[in-house]
C-alpha cells in the first residue's frame, strides 16, 4: 500500500483492507451531501486496489471516488474523507503525498477519455461562407438575408445576440434563413446545429454533429467550473453557461462523460424543460445520481389567449425576465436529495 492508501484506510476504519475486494458499510457522507438522515442500510462501498488506487461509491447519496497514483484529489474524495473525520492536518498530509506522486513522473496516467473520443469523432465543417455575427456586422455591405436573421433572433430573445452565433449565405437547406450554433471540443469546432429564424418553422433544425456528444463539451474539463448545468437544447445551454444533451434524453455515451466529470468532483445538474419530455430527464437524473434544477418561471397565456401555461424553458424565460435573473434562479433551485427530486417530478407538469 502507498502512503495515501494507508492514511485513507485508517480514516475509513479499515487499516488492513483486503486488497481488491469491495467492503460494504454505512456511508458517512450521506448527510454531508444533503440526505435527511444517516445511511443505515450499508449502501457505502470502498475498495483499495493493488495498483495503488482507491475506489468508493454510495448507492444512497451517489458520491463516487476513483483515485489512482498520478492524479490529484477530487472534491468528492475530500468530502468523503472529511465525513470520516479527517482533520485539516490529515488532508494536508494527503495532498502533500499526492502532489509528490504527480510531480515525480513515476506514475503513468492513462490517456484521457476526452482525447480518445476526440480522435474518434468525425469533424464537420461549418457551412460554406459561414462567419460569426460579429464579423458580419462589420462588413461594408451587410447582406439583407443576414439582417433578416439577426432581427429575428433579436426579436425572439435579445440575449441570444450575446452568444457565439454564426450565419452562412449557403443555399443548401436554406442556410441563409438560419442562425448557426457551433459545437466545440478541445477548442476546435467539430460540428454545428442550424436553427431556422422562424420559431414555428416546419424545418427548424439542421444538425451536423454526433448525437453522442455534448454541446459546450470543454466545460467538463474546465477546473474552474464546479457545477455543470445540463439542458435539453444548445440555446438553453449557451444561455446558462452549461451543457446540452441535444435531446430530451441523455445517450449512454453522454451519461458516461457526465459520470466521469462527477467522479472528478463536479456536480451534475439536469435542468429539464417544463413538459412531458422534462419528466423523462428528471427520471434519468434520479437513475444516475445527478441533481436537478426546476425553477418556476411563472406562467403565460397560450397563443390563442384562452388559457394559461407554464413558461417552458430558459430561452423563453430570459426573453421575459432577463438572463441574469433566470440563471441565478436556476442555481438557487438546485435539488440534490432523491426524495425531493421525486416530489418535484410529481409537480413538474
Amino acid at each position: 500500500m502507498n502512503q495515501v492508501q494507508i492514511i485513507a484506510a485508517n480514516l475509513m476504519q479499515d487499516p488492513v483492507p483486503a486488497m481488491g475486494s469491495w467492503k460494504h458499510h454505512n456511508c458517512p457522507a450521506c448527510v454531508f451531501r444533503g440526505q435527511p438522515r444517516p445511511d443505515t442500510r450499508q449502501r457505502g462501498n470502498h475498495v483499495f486496489n493493488n495498483d495503488g488506487g482507491i475506489g468508493y461509491n454510495c448507492f444512497n447519496c451517489g458520491i463516487k471516488v476513483n483515485w489512482s497514483p498520478g492524479r490529484y484529489m477530487s472534491n468528492d474524495f475530500e468530502t468523503l474523507l472529511v465525513s470520516y473525520g479527517a482533520s485539516d492536518k490529515d488532508l494536508a498530509f494527503l495532498k502533500l503525498f499526492i502532489d509528490e506522486m504527480v510531480k515525480s513522473g513515476d506514475y503513468e496516467v492513462a490517456e484521457s477519455a476526452t482525447n480518445k473520443l476526440f480522435q474518434r469523432i468525425t469533424k464537420r465543417e461549418l457551412p460554406q461562407g459561414a462567419k460569426s455575427f460579429a464579423q458580419w456586422v462589420q462588413e461594408d455591405n451587410i447582406p439583407e438575408q443576414f439582417l433578416s436573421v439577426l432581427n429575428a433572433v433579436h426579436e425572439r430573445n435579445p440575449y441570444l445576440i450575446d452568444l457565439d452565433l454564426y450565419w452562412s449565405p449557403a443555399k443548401e437547406h436554406r442556410m441563409y434563413d438560419r442562425f448557426i450554433i457551433p459545437y466545440y471540443m478541445n477548442g476546435e469546432i467539430i460540428g454545428y446545429t442550424a436553427r431556422h429564424k422562424e420559431v414555428d418553422s416546419n424545418y427548424r433544425y439542421v444538425n451536423q454533429v454526433s448525437t453522442s456528444l455534448l454541446y459546450n463539451f470543454d466545460l467538463l474539463n474546465d477546473d474552474r467550473i464546479k457545477v455543470i448545468l445540463v439542458a435539453e437544447g444548445p440555446i438553453d445551454a449557451a444561455l446558462m453557461g452549461g451543457l446540452s444533451a441535444n435531446n430530451y434524453q441523455l445517450q449512454q455515451a453522454q451519461i458516461e462523460l457526465l459520470k466521469a466529470a462527477q467522479d472528478k468532483g463536479k456536480k451534475i445538474v439536469i435542468v429539464p424543460d417544463r413538459d412531458k419530455d422534462g419528466i423523462k430527464a428528471i427520471e434519468q437524473a434520479l437513475e444516475h445520481g445527478f441533481s436537478i434544477s426546476c425553477p418556476d418561471y411563472g406562467t403565460v397565456r397560450t397563443t390563442d389567449g384562452r388559457g394559461i401555461r407554464h413558461v417552458k424553458d430558459l430561452d423563453e424565460a430570459c426573453a421575459k425576465y432577463g438572463r441574469l435573473f433566470c440563471v441565478k434562479l436556476i442555481h438557487e433551485s438546485i435539488i440534490d436529495d432523491p426524495f425531493l427530486i421525486e416530489v418535484q417530478k410529481g409537480k413538474w407538469i
